[in-house]
């Protein structure tokens, strides 16, 4: 018998969406899965998107924190989703020969425009990037490689969907 692959994407969001309502609620790991009527070794692997959670998990948080299940699956839920699914795949392109189609120069001026146009050091931006400042440094000067945390750093502070960053270096 065959096992069923499941969307990690899907399962990674819905995990960060319950951290997130977690956190929100001020609550511990062991007091969450109170709530869920689980033991917290297996809500703790829901939360870190390694296991596959039920309708009927789902419905108990929901209960437990006085909410709806569609509140879980908001917005929040969409914008993180959505999120992850960029990064995933930056990360595939930087893997396969659209790699070589990012014009670094593009990416080296609009990391120099914004910290300009915000009046940022190396620093902060590298900071908001979530890249070292060193790395951050070598590559505006012309030395390092394009990585994926970079663009994904970008995309996030830059306000930017996966396919407008892509578009605007020049790989699609």
């Amino acid at each position: 018998m065959s096992q069923i692959k499941y969307d990690s994407t899907a399962l990674k969001a819905i995990g960060r969406r319950l951290k997130q309502l977690r956190q929100e609620y001020d609550l511990s790991l062991n007091q969450f899965a109170e709530l869920a009527c689980v033991n917290m070794d297996n809500y703790y692997r829901v939360e870190c998107g390694k296991r596959n959670c039920s309708i009927g998990l789902i419905c108990n948080i929901a209960s437990g924190l006085e909410i709806t299940p569609g509140q879980i699956f908001d917005k929040h839920f969409v914008d993180i989703y959505r999120s992850m699914a960029d990064e995933r795949w930056i990360r595939e392109v930087m893997g396969d020969e659209r790699y070589y189609l990012i014009k670094r120069r593009r990416v080296e001026s609009m990391l120099k425009y914004y910290r300009r146009k915000r009046g940022v050091s190396q620093t902060v931006l590298a900071a908001r990037l979530e890249v070292s400042r060193t790395y951050l440094n070598n590559f505006e000067y012309g030395r390092g490689k394009i990585r994926p945390e970079l663009l994904v750093g970008m995309m996030k502070v830059m306000h930017l969907t996966a396919e407008e960053l892509m578009t605007e270096i020049g790989v699609i």
